[in-house]
Formats: structure tokens, C-alpha cells, sequence
């Protein structure tokens, strides 16, 4: 007999042993003033089917003045709904007044996979061993460890057993019964069967259509003699099943001769994996053109093979088309790739190659090219064809040019055709070159509200490797101190006008060129008698230079300034114009971040302001 889902003997009779073993847990609640009693076999335990009628609890209780609840207890407090849930113990609750008193309900859920109760199987096929077909019932009885029985049932060692060839064809009744529970279920037994055990059970949805018949199966009656294949991914009129058509998942196929039919399940694998090839085609070339590198997108160098004109030509992800091999025609480069990494599955891509014997030549001084560059001209030959990206995104200048500036930074293909009249071969060569992405180099310019404060230049742009080096320069002011770093402070002569300029070097590419530029503006001492200014930033780094933070300005007689973390915790407090937080709390310096505040000032005209927001430590 052919042992179910493989399960180890030794462990199977543990399993069932424990089952047969299994009694529900009872709860009573003071069940002496009122009661619950069930029938036999257990006034404790009450058994019933999942599906069956409606319960009224009622007769079970020593009152007729309280009410039941629970799991399956309908709104009115007298019926219990079997169907409401699934096989397992459930305890109900009688209450009466102050007494109560809870017993258990066992749901008996027999079901088969299908989810209905009842199951159609097929016949046992001639020529198979029957005991293949044998269906395990314990697998579809929740709780476990009742009795089965009916035409067909076998009891053995590891649990009972359906057999469609003892049972022969037509209707059976299934009887499980657990405790005072009898629960029935029928298997329609088909007339027709056919076996799919030899097939191909998990194909992938990328791969051909193959016969569901072969000469390890039997079908009965024969395929032909009025019986036919129906289901998802079954091609009409035939015996094929198409796995690209069915698409990843189960599909049912039926196998259907007058009234009588079967089924078998089909498991397609997802494609996870779909093979690409780079450049993508199709692709013209000429006899003489230069050879060209084929990649495909997988990663294990084993499972990837190449193939011109369906003859295996290399295993690998990459394959060199020499025209030089070649005589003139047109190619088809097939790449196959196995994703072992998935479920096994193949998937192929394929490109055409047309090789004709017309010359045409692009050629680029370097294929490297900062984003900050104007654009270049392709060299180009005989002159008189087209220029041409596949790509939109590269920005092309007439008919020989590629404006670098406009395009976005990435890998481009830059095509040239050249056609003769009277010559099949479209002449068509290519090369890549790379736009790379430079570094931003930004910063800015933040203003006082008067002419005798600093202005702060922070720099914003990327983070700035150790080959990069940056130089300030302040109109004719000479900088010496913060040289090199991202924040400068810096006091103007008022009024005028002053540029501030940041030079680049050391960088291969750069996204706005090698100098950025600013211009500051004049302020007039005269619109500044009374001021009021919080900074944004400060940098605690003993240079003396912005080392506080605190209230800025003149004609305040008061002041008051509170610093806050971002948990809302008081870190610092002032009532001193000139007492500012030196970016620690409790001794201990913080972290750079962003911080809280709130201020209050009060000027000599009478007047009051006050302004709350956040200022970033920078160390």
C-alpha cells in the first residue's frame, strides 16, 4: 500500500496515537444553581457537525428564564449555529441571574479540499497501481481521532483510507463519527481517470506546451474515442496543455468522455527571473564592423548559454558577435538562462542581427563625459548619414552631436546609419559612452539683519571627498581662518555690494562647473537702530567665531532665550543678552542636529517681539 504525503511511519503512529488520544477541555462556572446537560456519550460535551441545522440550547438547560453565549450563540441567547465555525472545542456560557454554569461544544469539521463538504475523484486509470490513488481521510477530520467509515474505507496503522478502486464507480457516503457526532460526506467516483504522475506536474509559465498524454499514462477510456482534455491553459480540440497560457498558479484539467469526468492539478511556477539581452536589438551591422559584445542579465555563469541560429555556440551571460565569422544574412541570437536561484525555470531572450556589407563608422575622441560639459561632436563616416539615439533621455544636436548638458547622467548606445542606394545593408555602427554625474557643489549665503553682524556662508552641496579641494574667495577680503571648511563667517564693510566665490579642484566632474558664485548685497547702518536676529546655526568649535548661540541685535534693555531637544526637554535658558548656549547640557557636549527655541526681547522704544523655531548645531 502506498504510505500518504510520505510520512515517516514511526512518527505517523505518534501522531495518531496522540489523536485518538484527545479530549476536550471542560469549563464549569458554579454549576449547582443552574445546569447544562448534554446527551450521551458526555453530559459535559455536546457533539456536533460543522453545516448541520441550528441548535436550541434551551433543552440542554435546567431553567427556562436565562440565556446562552459563546462562540456560535445567535443574537437571540437560544440557538447555536454550527456553520458559523470551523471544527474545534468551543465553550457556551448559561447564565440565569447571578449563576452561570459553561460546558463545551465540539464542532466535528469533515471537509474535503475543495472547501464543499463533498468531492468528485477519478477512477482508478488500468494499467497504475491503485493504491497511488488512495485518498488519507484524517487529513480532512478536525478534531482528529473519530472513526471512519463506508464503502471503500480501510482502517490501517497510520489512520483510514479511501480507495476508489475497491469502491469502484458511482456515489459512496463517508460516515466520520466522533463522539455523539455522525458527520457524512460522499465521493462521487468517475467512470473515466487518467494519471498525471509521469508528467510534467510543476512546468514553468515559460516554457512550451507539451502533450498530457505519453506512454507511461493511461487513460480510461482512450483519448480520441469521444473523451477529451478541458481546463485553463488546455489547448481547445487537443491533448496540450500550454503553461505560458494557464500563467503561474493551480489549474484543474478534466478529463471529460460523455457524463463522466476527472480532474488532475497542474502546478505552473512563477517566472521569477526573465531573461534580457543588452543591446536589445534588433541590430544592423556590416561585414567589416567592429565585434559586438551580447550580454545577458543573469548571474551564475553556468546557467546562461548563447546560440545563433539555434546552434549552441557558448555557455555564459556574455557572447562576442564577430561579423568577421559571419557571412552577409540576418542572425537570431538566442540567450537561454536557467534561474536555479528560483524555481528552476528557463527563460529566453532573442535578438536579430542583420550583417550587410555597406560601411558606416562612428567614432568619439573619449566616451567619458561630465554632466557640466557643453556636449561633443561624433566623428563620423562617409558623411551624409543619421545620427540616433534610442535612449530619449540623451539629447541629440543636428545630425552630429549629442548635447551632454541637456541629457541625464547614465550608459548611451549612439547609433550611425549610412545607406547606399541599391545595397540591402543598412549600414549601421554603434558606440557607448558614459555621462557621468558630478558633484554638487552648492552653498549659501545667510544674511543679518544688520550690517554689523556676520553673515554666515554654509556649504550644502555633496559631501566633499579628500581629493576635492575647495577654496574661498570674498571680493578683496582675505580669508584666513575656516580656509577649507563649510562654514564661513564674515564681516562686510558697509555699504556695497560683494561676491562671494567658491573654487573647485581635484574633482573629475562637477555638476555646475569648476567656480559657483554670489553676490551679498549692501545693508544701511541707518535701517538697523533697533534690531532683533536669532541665528540658524552655530558651530560650538572654540574658534571663535560663531561658537554661541543667543539673541542678536541692539536697543534691547532684556532678553530671554530657551533651547529645547527634540524630546521637548529644557536644555538651556538665558535672561542675558550676552549669555548664549555653548551647544552642551548638564557639561557634556551634544550631537549635531536640529534644536528648538523660543526667544523674548524688549527694545528701548517699548516695543516687544518674540519668535520661537529651530537652530542647527554644527561641530
Amino acid at each position: 500500500m502506498k504510505f500518504f504525503n510520505n510520512i515517516p511511519l514511526i512518527l505517523f503512529v505518534t501522531i495518531y496515537s496522540v489523536l485518538l488520544q484527545w479530549t476536550p477541555s471542560l469549563i464549569a462556572q458554579n454549576c449547582t444553581n443552574v445546569t447544562i446537560i448534554f446527551d450521551a456519550p458526555s453530559p459535559d460535551i455536546l457533539f456536533v457537525c460543522q453545516g448541520a441545522v441550528d441548535i436550541d440550547l434551551m433543552q440542554y438547560a435546567s431553567t427556562t428564564t436565562g440565556s446562552f453565549s459563546g462562540p456560535g450563540v445567535l443574537p437571540n441567547g437560544t440557538t447555536f449555529d454550527p456553520s458559523a465555525l470551523d471544527g474545534g472545542v468551543y465553550n457556551v456560557k448559561y447564565t440565569d441571574g447571578a449563576d452561570t454554569c459553561s460546558k463545551t461544544i465540539s464542532v466535528i469539521d469533515f471537509k474535503f479540499n475543495n472547501g464543499t463538504g463533498d468531492t468528485s475523484i477519478c477512477k482508478v486509470p488500468s494499467g497504475t497501481n491503485p493504491d497511488d490513488f488512495d485518498i488519507y481521510l484524517n487529513q480532512f477530520a478536525s478534531p482528529p481521532g473519530g472513526q471512519f467509515s463506508g464503502n471503500g474505507v480501510e482502517e490501517r496503522i497510520t489512520g483510514f483510507y479511501f480507495s476508489p478502486f475497491d469502491s469502484g464507480e458511482g456515489t459512496h457516503i463517508i460516515t466520520y463519527t466522533f463522539g455523539s457526532a455522525t458527520c457524512t460526506r460522499t465521493f462521487q467516483v468517475s467512470g473515466v481517470g487518467f494519471d498525471l504522475s509521469n508528467q510534467l506536474r510543476f512546468p514553468c509559465a515559460s516554457e512550451a506546451a507539451y502533450s498530457l498524454i505519453d506512454q507511461n499514462t493511461s487513460l480510461d477510456p482512450s483519448f480520441g474515442s469521444g473523451a477529451y482534455f478541458v481546463g485553463n491553459g488546455v489547448i481547445e480540440g487537443t491533448s496540450f496543455f500550454d503553461p505560458a497560457e494557464a500563467g503561474a498558479g493551480l489549474h484543474e484539467i478534466f478529463y471529460v468522455d460523455g457524463f463522466d469526468s476527472c480532474s488532475q492539478t497542474i502546478s505552473v511556477s512563477p517566472v521569477n527571473f526573465v531573461a534580457n539581452l543588452d543591446p536589445g536589438g534588433p541590430v544592423n551591422l556590416c561585414l567589416f564592423s567592429d565585434p559586438l559584445v551580447i550580454n545577458g542579465n543573469g548571474t551564475n555563469p553556468i546557467a546562461g548559454s548563447f546560440a545563433v541560429n539555434d546552434v549552441p555556440i557558448v555557455v555564459g551571460n556574455s557572447f562576442t558577435f564577430d561579423p568577421n565569422d559571419y557571412d552577409k544574412g540576418t542572425y537570431f541570437i538566442e540567450y537561454t538562462y536557467l534561474d536555479v536561484a528560483g524555481d528552476d525555470c528557463i527563460t529566453k531572450d532573442t535578438i536579430e542581427i542583420k550583417l550587410g556589407d555597406s560601411e558606416a563608422r562612428i567614432d568619439l575622441d573619449k566616451t567619458v563625459f561630465c554632466e557640466s560639459d557643453e556636449g561633443f561632436f561624433a566623428q563620423v563616416d562617409p558623411q551624409g548619414g543619421t545620427l540616433f539615439a534610442k535612449d530619449t533621455s540623451l539629447k541629440l544636436i543636428g545630425n552630429v552631436g549629442v548635447d551632454v548638458g541637456a541629457s541625464e547622467p547614465g550608459d548611451y548606445y549612439l547609433y550611425y546609419e549610412f545607406i547606399e542606394e541599391n545595397n540591402p545593408c543598412s549600414g549601421i555602427d554603434s558606440i557607448l559612452f558614459t555621462i557621468t554625474a558630478g558633484d554638487r557643489i552648492l552653498y549659501t549665503v545667510i544674511e543679518s539683519v544688520c550690517p554689523n553682524l556676520a553673515d554666515v556662508i554654509l556649504y550644502t552641496g555633496d559631501e566633499i571627498s579628500d581629493s576635492i579641494q575647495l577654496e574661498w574667495s570674498v571680493d578683496n577680503f582675505e580669508i584666513f581662518e575656516n580656509q577649507d571648511d563649510t562654514i564661513l563667517l564674515v564681516y562686510w564693510d558697509y555699504p556695497g555690494i560683494y561676491d562671494v566665490n567658491l573654487e573647485v579642484s581635484g574633482s573629475d566632474c562637477t555638476s555646475n562647473g569648476e567656480n559657483v558664485g554670489y553676490e551679498v548685497n549692501a545693508r544701511d547702518e541707518s535701517e538697523c537702530n533697533i534690531s532683533f536676529f536669532i541665528p540658524n546655526i552655530f558651530t560650538p568649535n572654540s574658534d571663535g567665531s560663531n561658537d554661541d548661540f543667543k539673541i542678536l541685535g541692539k536697543g534691547m534693555i532684556s532678553t530671554s532665550l530657551h533651547v529645547f531637544d527634540r524630546w521637548g526637554e529644557k536644555i538651556f535658558e538665558s535672561n542675558e543678552q550676552e549669555v548664549g548656549w555653548d551647544g552642551t547640557f548638564k557639561g557634556e557636549p551634544l550631537s549635531p542636529g536640529v534644536y528648538f527655541y523660543y526667544a523674548e526681547a524688549e527694545f528701548e522704544d517699548g516695543t516687544n517681539t518674540f519668535e520661537k523655531g529651530n537652530v542647527t548645531l554644527v561641530r
